[in-house]
């Protein structure tokens, strides 16, 4: 108990419990948006679908709440903490996921047409901005204060009764459309975590409180101070973990030790996941099952489901091929059981598991009877930008900051399809995105190295580690990197997906790609302000300004740097990208990037 003390003790000034005024403000928001649904479906069915007055004033939407608020984990958040972190970090996910349920009538449409206008007209509502093309289609923003994600569910009846339940076979049956399903599936899985949860409660929540403060990177604010924690593990989007993800790790490691106090599940979970995902399954568990037709380990699972026949896809590596190449299977506790980890990737996977094992290794040293080491050793802050010397960033920009908030998360979900080609790229052995991306005000940055390319900026940061992987080993291999393949297939993804944002502006929108060494990453990442790795001496530089590193002046091509997917042109058969800060003219009037594509034309 003695432990379990000094871990709430720890845990207390990073934020991550919450106030009672601020549980209050949190249910009024919720009132307040409950009384705004209310009034919006009334008069849309009466305005937008015909409905007769009558009619329409008995139309009734419900509202859900899941995730870390149904939990009881949500983080603490405090007004003026928020300004200062939107500085540097694009929103956290200290947020409600609040589920909005209709009648069948209401469509998808009128939920990202006028409700998402009645929002933005409203007062006290700030950050709005709706990702209608998502996998999970949702409206984000804050209202007096308070963060708030909106998921739309058009359930199949005519009537929502109060005594409405998402676990209702019969409901699920009439439910066809899978964007629904998915949709209701976060309602549906925070009820089963707490089905099977066993009974002291307060154990998991701080347990889980811990280990969401290890996975993210955190800003906390205190006394006029800023500090920094996590382990930066934290982004479903970028291949890392999620919510979800945590609660069943958490969960199940409750359901083995169910008489446990919080520290030693903490404790376990490092131990048990370390050992769980170790390097033997990473490289043997694809081979061992073509081999001998069984999973080498069994995934994370907390409960048992049986098959509805209802048609719907469950996770199966028996049945399903696609399956078997899962590398972190945690499967979800309703029907249809998903893999909700899809997204782990090779290179984030070694990422986490190497957190694992730290995490086990400094949790041994904290329950040493004579050790001194803190609790917030667990969650101290990586040094991500010190580890890697070779990075890619990504910057999204925009004319106005709305634009930006629309854009950027059509350019994040895009970004991980990158890190997957680079993954795969000749003498690359992992790369892989920083879970945070940075907003950059309209002027130059902080160190005067870099201006601004355009008015408002979002970055996000790709590491790489050069290497080839053999027997569980990396080799040396030349520091090299020929971008143009993988940014080719990233343009041209975006380029593809534009077409289902209606507010895209090709004028104004633009996506920069550029290489950087770690000398030259800008002080903002670092704490202080300052790179530390940053050399005062002028490097040499091969042609065009790109890094040494990104090219290879053999083979005259034009180097993959800053490219824009709206500013190809071809000549002489070969494709060219303009930079945007041109090279100066050289002796016979031509810029550099036309005479390297004039050699390479000359050389086929």
């Amino acid at each position: 108990m003695e432990d379990t003390k000094a871990l709430e003790a720890a845990l207390e000034p990073e934020g991550v419990i919450d106030t009672d005024e601020n549980m209050q403000q949190r249910c009024l928001v919720l009132s307040k948006l409950n009384e705004l649904v209310q009034a919006w479906v009334k008069k849309a069915s009466k305005e937008e679908y015909n409905f007769e007055e009558e009619a329409a004033n008995q139309v009734d939407a419900r509202l859900f709440t899941f995730g870390s608020y149904r939990l009881g984990v949500q983080s603490r958040y405090d007004m003026s903490s928020i300004q200062l972190f939107q500085m540097q970090f694009s929103r956290d996910a200290g947020d409600i996921d609040t589920l909005l349920c209709f009648p069948h009538h209401i469509k998808r449409e009128s939920f990202f047409g006028t409700f998402y206008q009645l929002l933005k007209e409203t007062p006290g509502v700030t950050d709005l901005h709706a990702a209608e093309g998502a996998f999970v289609p949702v409206i984000k923003l804050a209202m007096d204060g308070v963060e708030l994600d909106l998921l739309f569910a058009s359930l199949p009846v005519d009537r929502l009764e109060p005594t409405l339940s998402l676990q209702d076979v019969d409901l699920l049956k009439k439910i066809h459309e899978d964007e629904i399903m998915r949709s209701i599936n976060g309602c549906r899985v925070a009820d089963a975590v707490l089905e099977v949860m066993p009974s002291n409660l307060q154990t998991f929540r701080t347990a889980l409180r811990a280990v969401k403060l290890w996975a993210k990177h955190n800003l906390t604010r205190s006394n006029q101070t800023v500090r920094t924690s996590g382990r930066g593990v934290y982004s479903n989007v970028h291949g890392y973990f999620g919510g979800i993800h945590l609660v069943i790790l958490v969960t199940r490691i409750c359901q083995l030790y169910p008489n446990a106090a919080a520290s030693t599940i903490l404790c376990k979970f490092f131990r048990v996941y370390s050992d769980w995902y170790g390097s033997n399954w990473i490289k043997h568990a694809r081979e061992i099952w073509l081999a001998h037709g069984e999973w080498m380990n069994s995934p994370i699972k907390i409960k048992d489901v049986d098959d509805l026949h209802l048609g719907k896809r469950q996770w199966d590596p028996r049945s399903n091929p696609r399956d078997r190449y899962d590398l972190m299977p945690i499967i979800t506790p309703v029907y249809p059981q998903q893999n909700a980890a899809f997204n782990v990737n090779e290179s984030t996977l070694h990422r986490i598991v190497t957190e694992f094992s730290r995490g086990h290794r400094v949790c041994q040293d904290i329950m040493r009877a004579s050790s001194n080491v803190p609790w917030s050793a667990v969650w101290e802050p990586i040094r991500f930008f010190d580890e890697y010397q070779y990075f890619v960033r990504v910057v999204a920009s925009a004319a106005t900051e709305s634009d930006r908030t629309e854009f950027e998360g059509l350019v994040e979900s895009t970004v991980r399809h990158l890190v997957l080609n680079l993954q795969y790229t000749d003498n690359v052995a992992y790369a892989m995105a920083y879970p945070k991306a940075y907003h950059e005000d309209p002027v130059a940055d902080k160190d005067g190295t870099e201006a601004t390319t355009g008015p408002w900026r979002t970055a996000w940061y790709l590491a790489l580690e050069f290497g080839i992987k053999q027997e569980g080993r990396i080799e040396p291999a030349p520091s090299k990197l020929d971008l143009q393949g993988p940014l080719v297939a990233f343009y041209g993804r975006l380029r593809d997906r534009t077409v289902t944002m209606s507010r895209y502006d090709e004028t104004t929108m633009n996506v920069d790609v550029q290489a950087m060494k770690q000398s030259k990453l800008p002080g903002y990442l670092y704490p202080g302000g300052v790179n530390p790795h940053r050399k005062v001496r002028l490097r040499k530089r091969t042609p065009f300004g790109c890094p040494r590193f990104l090219f290879d002046s053999s083979t005259h091509a034009p180097p993959a740097h800053r490219l824009h997917f709206c500013d190809r042109h071809v000549y002489g058969g070969v494709a060219v990208w303009n930079m945007q800060k041109r090279s100066k003219k050289n002796q016979s009037g031509e810029d550099d990037a036309t005479a390297a594509a004039k050699r390479a034309a000359l050389a086929q």
